[in-house]
């Protein structure tokens, strides 16, 4: 299997467990409206929406998910895999 792939797919996956678990935390109040993978344009780009109880509801959710144990492998292995594959 192609390894660009496999960079791909582990983006896909730990990306659907951060945003599943932001999405299913009670605390938080967030709402994930929808994600989306380009297919047209450039490749593997993904957007995702989420929504806040206004400005108040994303502050708390933000810092709630900075210091999340669900946020630890989105923040370590997505930044340094998306440099990786935007050179090759």
């Amino acid at each position: 299997m192609d390894s660009c792939y496999l960079l791909i797919f582990s983006i896909e996956i730990i990306s659907e467990q951060y945003y599943r678990g932001i999405q299913e935390d009670p605390e938080l109040k967030v709402k994930l409206t929808g994600n989306w993978e380009t297919l047209v344009g450039e490749q593997d780009t993904f957007i995702h929406i989420t929504e806040y109880e206004n400005y108040g509801g994303y502050d708390k959710a933000t810092q709630i998910v900075r210091t999340s144990e669900v946020s630890i492998p989105f923040h370590v292995i997505v930044p340094p895999a998306h440099k990786i594959h935007s050179a090759l």
